[in-house]
């Protein structure tokens, strides 16, 4: 069986490969929902083949039009041999028209967080520009003194401008990283999800 199964899949199934199976132990399969509710309980043949001395127990759920495409999540299946799990797998129910919502999400967010740089990137040059001609002007100044009032005014205005510039980095840095590090990690977890599951709609 896969991990993955969207909604609109008509079911899922089990198999387990038994070597010399028995003949005379009770074999159920256990389908548990991502509350932990046991959705479905099932007695067990195994199907021997001819001539082999394996066999396969196989049973499967459907989920298409039934309560089971509205139980989206991690589910477990085992397999029971007289009271004792002998084989489990879990996989999960996914909303194939939540996953594409969820990309465009992503998108628009990617473009908003684009859109913000350059933005950013804009002011920052501005700012850089500001910090260049405050410095000449300053250095003139100290060359050529005027007043001491004048001069700290000066100082002052070059002193908070600095600040801006400094604080203006950080906050492009760190603004940037978190934003870019949230989407990919959503983007990587819907993914991972996609990538072993069942893509092709039916």
């Amino acid at each position: 069986m896969g991990s993955a199964f969207f909604t609109h899949n008509e079911k899922v199934g089990f198999w387990v490969k038994i070597n010399d199976p028995p003949t005379d132990l009770s074999m159920r399969v256990l389908w548990t929902d991502p509350n932990g509710v046991i959705y479905d309980n099932n007695a067990a043949d195994v199907e021997q083949l001819d001539g082999e001395e394996w066999g396969i127990v196989f049973d499967s759920i459907y989920i298409d039009g039934t309560s089971a495409a509205n139980k989206k999540g991690v589910w477990t299946v085992e397999l029971s041999i007289d009271g004792t799990v002998e084989a489990a797998k879990q996989f999960q129910i996914l909303d194939y028209d939540e996953i594409i919502s969820t990309f465009s999400d992503l998108r628009e967010q990617l473009e908003d967080i684009q859109a913000t740089n350059d933005e950013t990137q804009e002011t920052n040059q501005a700012l850089i520009e500001q910090l260049a001609e405050l410095q000449a002007d300053y250095n003139d100044l100290l060359e050529n003194p005027p007043n001491s009032e004048a001069l700290e005014a000066l100082q002052q205005q070059y002193a908070d401008l600095y600040e801006n510039y400094r604080d203006l980095q950080v906050n492009l840095s760190t603004t940037r990283m978190m934003m870019y590090g949230a989407v990919v990690v959503a983007i990587a977890s819907v993914a991972v999800a996609v990538y072993f599951g069942a893509i092709k709609r039916s």
